[in-house]
């Protein structure tokens, strides 16, 4: 697996993180980032579209530097 790409992805043949990103900082920032959204989502009911929304609110809150 190419290594600027995270563990999984909903859609196999895509990256998970785009090939442009070529810093490390931000390279870690997404992976990391990744793992914790597939973490969550692993945790939730996936009928619940509440519980969706909850882990990327979170996500975006983490992005734009609100936690």
């Amino acid at each position: 697996m190419d290594k600027r790409c995270a563990s999984s992805s909903p859609f196999p043949s895509l990256p998970v993180l785009p090939p442009i990103i070529i810093v490390e900082r931000d390279r870690k920032f997404l992976v990391e980032l990744n793992e914790w959204i597939s973490h969550e989502l692993s945790q939730i009911d996936a009928r619940d579209a509440q519980q969706y929304y909850t882990v990327y609110k979170q996500v975006f809150s983490k992005v734009s530097g609100g936690t």
